[in-house]
């Protein structure tokens, strides 16, 4: 029945006085679901651990989910003093370079309005930390982001090492039963390991491994792990308050004792 409405009777008892008829629509599958549940778990945990003190953002790949999700969720948390970036089951794709471009970016100064509306320079730039969860699941461009991420010496990677395929392939060969022809196209090399990252993967800097019997319990050790790091180097490297001076008098006499102390 997915897909198609369907009357169910509900009741707060197996009776059928005081029942009503609501119409649904069953999914085909709950995965979804699930995810965007775990997402918000996840979100809640790290807040509730910090004190509200940092963002968390999950990038379930590197294509239009991916970045959607980043700019869902990376820009209403911009207020947060370190955020944690959770790549893990990251099933790759092509906006790597957008999403590192943004991390990249550092505050350089503050604009003040008249109305006292206080922004900073570049708009939307995080004042603070961030931190990398990786793990076996991620792949692709979803190994190319924590790669840059360390090449970069933006953040530390936290996790366990990533699947290691980043060749990519070009879906452009349709044969007449309609199949797909590919073939490795797109290799990663950079100057630190050369063409290294293929078939190892993202070699993380604190390395951290989820035990069945923790995920069992609901514990996320990497997650935990990764608060930990974060919050450090929040408290290493605190976000920059602005201490603006008392405004300079623009008045007349002012200039006019400006002019006459030039004389």
């Amino acid at each position: 029945m997915a897909g198609k409405e369907v009357v169910l009777t509900v009741n707060s008892s197996h009776k059928k006085e005081g029942s009503r008829d609501v119409v649904v629509k069953p999914l085909t599958q709950e995965r979804r679901l699930r995810y965007v549940d775990w997402v918000r778990k996840n979100r809640e945990y790290v807040e509730s651990k910090t004190g509200g003190k940092i963002g968390y953002v999950h990038l379930p790949d590197m294509g239009r989910d991916g970045l959607v999700a980043f700019e869902t969720w990376y820009y209403p948390q911009l207020m947060k003093e370190g955020m944690v970036v959770d790549v893990r089951w990251n099933g790759g794709g092509f906006v790597s370079q957008l999403v590192v471009e943004r991390l990249r970016r550092s505050l350089i100064s503050f604009d003040r309005s008249r109305g006292g509306g206080v922004s900073t320079y570049p708009a939307r730039v995080l004042n603070g930390p961030f931190v990398v969860i990786t793990n076996e699941f991620a792949g692709s461009d979803g190994d190319i982001f924590p790669a840059a991420v360390q090449l970069a010496k933006l953040a530390p990677v936290i996790g366990i090492r990533s699947w290691g395929g980043v060749v990519g392939i070009r879906g452009d060969k349709p044969t007449v039963d309609n199949g797909m022809l590919t073939q490795p196209e797109f290799a990663w090399w950079d100057p630190k390991q050369g063409w290294g990252l293929e078939n190892r993967g993202v070699i993380p800097d604190i390395e951290v491994q989820n035990m069945p019997q923790d995920l069992a319990k609901g514990i996320d050790a990497q997650l935990d792990r990764a608060i930990a790091e974060v919050m450090k180097l929040r408290d290493q490297h605190p976000p920059v308050k602005p201490a603006f001076d008392p405004a300079k008098d623009r008045s007349r006499k002012a200039f006019e004792k400006e002019v006459d102390g030039l004389k």
